[in-house]
Order: structure tokens, then sequence, then C-alpha cells
């Protein structure tokens, strides 16, 4: 019996076989015929699909038939397109007008799963769902922020407004401002400081109220390895220490923010920037200082300073006066 080639049907003539014009003009009309259409090539029963590897377009046209398949992702009669790239990707489509259904894999050494591929119809239905699930995530992740008050209660938090509304206190006074190149202007405790001495920068009184607030500071003590740097957090009332959040020793420029609780019956506060001695005549520095109400970890940001332009413009000037 002649054989025939997979694609066209081709006859292919056996050893002890004439070939004449006649057939050879039968096999060019077919081959271009079949170059011209492309014919899908039927896939009989009990194939396995993980056999088809070779570029093209195949098909098996009845449920039953795909019943006997190995290694196909449906029951439903399908056609598949088989494309060659560093491997093979099939791409299976069933039949059904009203319930299409479109799964593809790849091989490359060894086949992977198959996957459905969304129709038109489910990416409709899913977009909205996954537009809905989106909004759920970010607010789950913004809303300690949203629910929670961050306006930075301290006033002239970075030195912008020099030393407006911050005062030395005690006899030992060197704290002042300079303009820097990372942190904007900062408050400086430039020269040493004696063991048993302290050089306290403090601010004007704070209104808050009892419960939970965030304090965070940006320090530099490179070259700081004895006394400490620290932020205070002070009843405005008794001076009694509510919390303390100290710089790292011998450190550049770095961020330290912590939770506190003021206590009940607390409605003013203070703040103390501290340098303790034994300390050399090095820079210690202190900005973007941040108490917010609440627990929310959100970075610097200098809301009062509004309030605190106002406070100063609005101060008396002093009078001159002229030649009499």
């Amino acid at each position: 019996m002649p054989k025939e080639t997979d694609r066209l049907k081709l006859p292919l003539p056996l050893g002890n076989e004439n070939v004449t014009r006649e057939s050879i003009n039968r096999i060019f009309e077919k081959i271009d015929a079949g170059v011209a259409t492309r014919e899908s090539i039927l896939i009989p029963a009990e194939s396995d699909l993980n056999s088809y590897i070779t570029e093209g377009e195949y098909y098996c046209p009845a449920n039953a038939t795909v019943e006997t398949l190995l290694n196909s992702p449906t029951g439903d009669a399908f056609h598949l397109t088989i494309e060659p790239h560093a491997g093979v990707l099939q791409t299976l489509t069933t039949f059904q007008p009203g319930n299409l259904e479109v799964f593809q894999r790849n091989y490359y050494f060894g086949w992977g799963p198959w996957k459905k591929v969304p129709t038109r119809d489910e990416l409709e239905e899913m977009l909205p769902e996954a537009g809905e699930n989106a909004l759920e995530i970010v607010n789950t992740a913004v809303s300690p922020i949203i629910k929670t008050s961050s306006a930075n209660l301290v006033k002239n938090s970075a030195a912008n407004l020099g030393l407006n509304l911050w005062a030395n206190v005690g006899s030992y006074l060197p704290w002042d401002y300079l303009v820097g190149s990372k942190v904007l202007n900062y408050f400086r405790a430039s020269t040493a400081v004696a063991s048993g001495q302290s050089a306290i920068l403090e601010s004007q009184n704070i209104v808050v109220s009892p419960g939970t607030y965030r304090l965070q500071a940006a320090y530099y003590s490179q070259s700081m390895t004895t006394g400490n740097m620290r932020l205070d957090v002070l009843n405005a009332s008794t001076d009694g220490l509510i919390f303390s959040l100290p710089a790292n020793l011998n450190s550049a420029w770095h961020r330290k923010s912590e939770i506190l609780t003021v206590p009940a019956g607390v409605f003013t506060v203070k703040l103390r920037l501290v340098v303790d001695g034994p300390v050399t005549n090095t820079t210690k520095a202190i900005s973007r200082i941040k108490l917010s109400e609440g627990s929310a970890d959100v970075h610097y940001s200098a809301e009062a300073d509004d309030l605190a332009l106002y406070e100063i413009a609005s101060k008396p000037k002093p009078k001159t006066w002229g030649a009499l």
C-alpha cells in the first residue's frame, strides 16, 4: 500500500513503482492547493498531544475522540496551533460558540502545564474586580496614615527660621544653627561640653492631648564617642521627663523614630535638644524634628512652620528714634 505524507497526504511511491508524468503533475497540483489552503491535520483517537511538536494546524472534531487523547486540557472538540520559538508553543481553542476556551503551554526540554487564557468576556468581568481588590490593598496599606493625624506640631522644627521659637537654657549656651547640605538647616552645638554639664535648647510649649504620639528626628554625631545627644519630651507644667529619643554615637546623619505616650492630665509639652558632656568640640546636630499625633511613622513635614512664621511676623517691632 502506498504511503502518504502527514500534512498534504501526498503519495510516496514504493520502490517497485514507476512514476509517471501524470502522477507527478497531480502531486504538484495537490501541493499548490495544500499550500494555498493550509489544511489542518486531523488528530486521531488515542493520540498523545505531547508528541505534537511540528509547526502547523491540527484539529480534533469529536468530543468522544478527545476523551481518548492523552495530555489534553479539555474534553471538548478543539483546534490546535503549534508555533516554534526556542521550543514549541501549543495553543488549543475549543469549539463551543457560547463557551469558547483557549489553553496554552510551552515545550522546552519538557512540557510546561496548560494555562487557560482569559477571553475578552472574562477580562471584562475580571478587570473591575481587580480594580476593587487593588483599591482595597491600597486602603489597607495607607489607612494607618489616613486615619491618623500626622501633622508636625513642632514650630521651626529644622532651624529654617534660625533659633526663633527656641531658647538656650541654663548657664551653658552653645546651641546655634547652620545651613547644611543634606538636611537643609540644622541646630548645632559645636563647642566642647565638659563632664557634668549639658547644652540644652528648649522649644516653646506645644499643646497636646493625652494619648499616643510619634517622635522623630535626624541626628549627626560623627566623632562623638563620649557623652550623649538626645531629644527629650517634657511635661511643660512640671518639667517632668515623658520620653527621650537618643542619637546613635559617632554616626553620620541618621533618622530615629519612636512611639511615646503622653500621660493622662498632660496638655502641654516642650522639647529639649540635649548634649551631655564630656563631648569634644565636634559638630553635634539635630534637624527635621517631628512630633505628630498617632503611631503612624510618616516622614518629616513642617506644617507648624506656617504658624511659626505668623508668630514671628506678628511680634512687635522695636521702635527706632530719629535725630531730635
